[in-house]
């Protein structure tokens, strides 16, 4: 992976209103849809399954961001003519109740999609039954390397992802890094599973030939009670660079203890999870100078204050999710990646199965709202181009809120 840094007339529809409010752009001519699960006249069914119960609840605000865009594009007319049904149920970030939410969704519920599920394991763990059922699994929150693999993609051609590759986010730290400390002494903590793997991975191969060195890693299971032990083991270390992938209610604990130690290093956290619901249980002065990679325009930057996009993301979650606060960042991935899905479903020359994963699979540099500038969605099926985000700014917190630096990292 090599890092760079860098910064016709379209036909109208008219929507009339009236006693009855009329179909809208796309509506099908021919009723090719007739035998397609989860789709009716008036409806397509989509749903998810998030853990809004268990240690990473806080990642059940993508939830929010997702029903919020769905009712927009609802109350706009919908796609293809018709209405997105959102079903979701709880999997409390339990591999076993994600599959058995995904089954309940596909054979009892009759979804045409099931997508936007949180953790690797959880998609790794459904993406068999899916693709046997040939019910598209869509931007699964992993960046897993084998989900933009085109031998895996293949294999399990009804599976696409939403999140950078893991091996993208690690190489932006290390770069960064590398520009600031190049002699730095790195500490690790991760969460004992395939995420926290595969990120050791991309960093050791990142910061291969440099004076960047590794002092120490611990690992915790989800299941423990505690991680202050392994933070102040870590902190024994005398690393000036904390890598700090843990999640969840595991981050604030670590930053608690960070505090207690006094122990000051510079620190980064993982892309999704800089919600200022994680921040805020060990005081948000104490995250103060943190860093995060990130490719959406950070909600508390004042800097986007103005900035149009920014100010109908706004708009939209105060209309259509009610009680929803637009500042935690969980919402506004939620959000994307519903964008990203209206925007295929409607590139789509139908509302079927086969026609969602075309577009998914072929994204032509797509601007959503909340992107950040320089970064676009782009898949292309016929090069092995499966990651829909190919590029990473880097963000750090100032007690408040996070801010963007300008620095963007891409993917070569």
């Amino acid at each position: 992976m090599r890092l760079l840094s860098k910064f016709s007339k379209r036909a109208a529809c008219t929507m009339v209103l009236g006693a009855v409010l009329l179909s809208g752009c796309g509506r099908d001519q021919t009723d090719v849809t007739k035998d397609e699960q989860g789709v009716t006249k008036d409806k397509i069914l989509v749903g998810a399954s998030m853990p809004f119960s268990g240690p990473l609840a806080v990642f059940g605000l993508y939830s929010k961001g997702v029903e919020a865009y769905f009712n927009y594009v609802n109350d706009n007319g919908g796609v293809h003519g018709r209405k997105i049904e959102y079903k979701v149920y709880d999997d409390a970030y339990e591999p076993g109740r994600t599959l058995q939410n995904a089954k309940k969704l596909v054979e009892s519920d009759g979804v045409f999609a099931v997508g936007f599920i949180v953790g690797t394991s959880h998609n790794l763990g459904i993406r068999e039954y899916m693709n046997d059922k040939k019910v598209p699994q869509v931007l699964a929150n992993s960046g897993q390397s084998e989900f933009g693999d085109p031998a895996f993609v293949k294999k399990f051609p009804w599976t696409t992802a939403w999140l950078p590759a893991y091996d993208l986010e690690a190489a932006a730290v290390a770069g960064y890094i590398k520009d600031r400390l190049p002699n730095a002494k790195v500490a690790i903590l991760h969460q004992n599973d395939d995420l926290g793997k595969s990120l050791v991975a991309g960093f050791q191969k990142a910061i291969e030939g440099s004076g960047v060195k590794i002092v120490g890693i611990q690992v915790y299971n989800n299941s423990d009670a505690s991680v202050a032990g392994p933070t102040q083991v870590l902190a024994q270390t005398g690393a000036d660079v904390f890598l700090n992938w843990s999640s969840g209610t595991f981050t604030p604990q670590t930053i608690a203890k960070m505090t207690e130690l006094n122990w000051k290093p510079m620190t980064f956290l993982i892309s999704w999870n800089t919600s200022l619901n994680t921040l805020r249980p060990a005081g948000l002065d104490n995250s103060k100078g943190f860093l995060a990679p990130g490719y959406l325009k950070t909600t508390t930057d004042p800097a986007w204050k103005d900035d149009e996009s920014m100010k109908k993301y706004r708009e939209i979650i105060a209309k259509y999710g009610p009680g929803t606060d637009p500042d935690q960042h969980n919402v506004a991935y939620g959000f994307t990646e519903a964008e990203i899905f209206v925007t295929a479903l409607k590139k789509a020359k139908a509302p079927t199965r086969e026609a969602l994963m075309k577009s998914l699979r072929n994204m032509n540099g797509e601007k959503m709202m909340m992107l950040l500038p320089g970064i676009e969605v782009r898949t292309d099926e016929a090069k092995g181009q499966n990651w829909p985000i190919n590029s990473l700014g880097m963000r750090e917190f100032d007690g408040q809120g996070w801010k963007d630096t300008g620095k963007v990292y891409s993917m070569k």
